[in-house]
């Protein structure tokens, strides 16, 4: 007895269903990665730590760029000093896939080395990541001088340099890897609000999440005292959350040039209430303001 009939006309219209369903699935977003080296000095040890960053990067799937020709084609230049005011280009927005800027950091001192990192997404127009290594203590002969850390530790270079791969790459894969149905990045940014009262942190926290555009969700809620902190994921760049910040300010009652101390910068949301002889005022919805 024959199980299987390979004339029989569902198999056919199975398969094209299957292929039909797997063509209007989304395709991934690629993400492509430039490496900028910040530390200064330490003969080549900075350059030693990125290159072996890179190359883990490389072989866990991501696509290393190269930095002076991608930054040509966006405007910038590799500018540590200027690094804040090249992130505010316009030209940084990509129309493409997503760009994931890397800032590696190399601190020797009291022969210990220290390595850190941050992640800016040029989607979100944010930092959304950063990390640092454990210090390592360096072996350090009398009258060693840079060249010579570099050439006694270089497998604790080589070490370091790996880890610190791997540690951006499986933090990129977890979290810069969620989009939104534009394909723009999910940014997590830090919230906190000092001194509000309950009833205005509810009514704060409502239209953050119920009327600004482009919200995700909220996570890590946590209170200290006067302190309400939580962890604010939004596809939503910083300029425009600024802007709407101060417009659910004042639809709660709270002046923001004279009641409350408000800070937004890469990846962070400061609000400190500085007046607290304020009356409460209920707020009314009109999500039209938030454009």
């Amino acid at each position: 007895m024959k199980l299987f009939n390979a004339k029989k006309p569902y198999s056919g219209l199975f398969l094209a269903m299957i292929f039909w369903l797997f063509g209007f699935l989304p395709a991934q977003a690629t993400v492509n990665l430039v490496i900028i080296d910040e530390t200064q000095n330490y003969q080549g040890i900075g350059t030693d730590l990125t290159n072996g960053a890179k190359a883990r990067l490389s072989r866990m799937g991501y696509t290393i760029l190269n930095n002076s020709q991608k930054l040509t084609e966006l405007g910038l230049t590799e500018d540590r000093f200027a690094r804040d005011r090249l992130l505010q280009r316009e030209s940084i927005r990509l129309a493409s896939d997503e760009l994931i800027i890397i800032f590696l950091d190399t601190i020797i001192s009291n022969k210990k080395m220290r390595v850190s990192a941050e992640a800016y997404s040029t989607a979100a127009r944010a930092f959304i990541h950063s990390w640092s290594l454990p210090s390592e203590s360096l072996y350090s002969p009398p009258g060693c001088d840079a060249a010579c850390l570099r050439v006694n530790n270089d497998r604790l270079i080589a070490r370091m340099a790996e880890e610190m791969g791997d540690v951006i790459g499986r933090l990129l894969t977890r979290e810069t890897g969620i989009t939104d149905n534009k394909g723009q990045t999910i940014a997590a940014i830090e919230v906190e609000l000092i001194d509000f009262t309950d009833e205005e942190k509810l009514q704060l926290i409502d239209l953050m999440t119920h009327e600004f555009p482009d919200f995700y969700r909220v996570s890590k809620t946590r209170i200290y005292g006067p302190r309400h902190t939580l962890t604010y994921h939004s596809s939503a760049n910083m300029l425009d959350l600024h802007k709407w910040m101060v417009v659910s300010l004042k639809q709660i009652g709270l002046n923001p040039a004279e009641d409350v101390d408000l800070t937004v910068s890469a990846g962070r949301i400061d609000i400190r209430k500085t007046n607290i002889m304020i009356r409460q005022k209920t707020r009314s919805g009109n999500s039209a303001r938030f454009n």
